[in-house]
């Protein structure tokens, strides 16, 4: 079973978030914590969403978004070194 790990980079830190997760529970931290952001905001809206596959970590996904003028990115990255 597929494992991966997520990554969270903007101006300020680098930071993961989690491993050894399912696609499903990876894709549901990214969705929560870009909820978290779009709380953070004055107009409750994020700019520039943009997603991407990661050609050098396949498989992989990135999300990138700006609010309030800072640049977030997150990445769903294959996490092989993970025990089941």
């Amino acid at each position: 079973m597929e494992k991966f790990a997520v990554v969270e980079s903007n101006n300020s830190f680098i930071v993961c978030h989690g491993s050894g997760l399912t696609r499903t529970e990876a894709q549901s931290l990214v969705m929560s914590q870009m909820l978290h952001y779009i709380g953070c905001t004055e107009d409750n809206m994020l700019n520039n969403v943009k997603m991407f596959e990661l050609e050098a970590n396949e498989p992989g996904l990135g999300v990138s978004f700006e609010w309030n003028g800072n640049k977030t990115t997150y990445y769903i990255l294959d996490d092989p070194g993970k025990p089941e």
